[in-house]
């Protein structure tokens, strides 16, 4: 999980930086509008409009990580639910024992001759 914090922490990062130069850019715009000097006005918002597209793309991919991080999230959660129901399956290490024991021993009557099971000897 801290990889997966450290890229959302870096793409915040990346994203309010963007964010600052978008309203740095506008403010500079705004500015040279009210200096009157359209030519340098005309520069700030062509390059607004590269900055603005920046933050929007940084701003995209930082949700498409959060969303991949949710969906490990749920899926972590899952896999803990299903161990912890595993687990609940026996409720002591004697229970788990017992029942490994009588799982073999299951087996072992499943593969023996049923007259050795019956009369406890074999007729061979």
């Amino acid at each position: 999980m801290d990889p997966m914090t450290e890229v959302r922490d870096r793409l915040t990062a990346e994203l309010q930086e963007r964010q600052a130069a978008v309203r740095e850019v506008l403010i500079r715009a705004e500015d040279a509008i009210a200096i009157d000097t359209i030519p340098n006005a005309r520069k700030f918002y062509i390059r607004l409009k590269a900055n603005d597209a920046a933050a929007r793309q940084a701003a995209q991919l930082r949700w498409n990580n959060q969303e991949r991080c949710v969906k490990s999230l749920r899926r972590l959660n899952k896999i803990i639910e299903n161990c912890s129901r595993l687990r609940g399956f026996w409720r002591t290490p004697e229970d788990k024992l017992s029942s490994l024991v009588e799982l073999q021993s299951q087996r072992i009557i499943n593969r023996s001759s049923p007259k050795v099971l019956q009369y406890g000897v074999s007729s061979q």
